[in-house]
């Protein structure tokens, strides 16, 4: 059906970027959130990109775990931050005291988790990501839940969010498109 949607379309058509009003409001019913509250990106990278450029000027404090999605560190070196890492635990578990310490004053303006993360496959429970952003309101925390469709919980499912909690989901991943 993909293939012969796309033959009828002149070539013009395929040129330019389609209107995403209708994919956001259906994306933003899906997950019960404003449809001003849902961007549509050609991609996670870019989302990740648009993020930094938004929201970190040169030198911020940035807190990314390590190992994670390497285009979180490529980002936030090309908006002139300074990266701090937090390492994975030795089995693999995350650290969160050691993150939860990171987020004492001066506290970051970016802290960025994959839920669950790639590589490791670690995944946090909402009430820490929850724990975390009150912890520092001041904090953008960008959750990327880009394989959170493997998992059984997602923070959308919660319903109203605190203001400094981005979450980055991937179509490609949840419907292989």
């Amino acid at each position: 059906r993909v293939l012969q949607a796309l033959q009828q379309l002149a070539p013009e058509e395929l040129s330019h970027y389609p209107d995403s009003s209708v994919l956001t409001s259906k994306l933003a019913r899906l997950h019960r959130v404003e449809p001003q509250q849902v961007i549509v990106t050609a991609g996670s990278d870019e989302g990740i990109r648009w993020s930094f450029s938004a929201f970190v000027e040169e030198g911020a404090r940035v807190a990314i775990p390590r190992p994670t999605f390497g285009a979180f560190l490529t980002a936030a070196e090309a908006a002139g931050a300074f990266v701090e890492r937090i390492d994975y635990l030795e089995d693999l578990s995350f650290p969160v005291e050691e993150f939860r310490k990171r987020l004492s004053p001066p506290t970051p303006r970016m802290a960025v988790l994959a839920n669950p993360n790639a590589p490791t496959g670690t995944t946090l429970p909402n009430e820490i990501l929850l724990e975390f952003a009150h912890v520092s309101p001041n904090t953008l925390f960008l959750i990327n839940e880009s394989f959170a469709s493997y998992q059984e919980h997602s923070l959308l499912d919660r319903g109203s969010l605190p203001p400094n909690l981005l979450v980055l989901r991937s179509f490609s991943k949840d419907y292989g498109l």
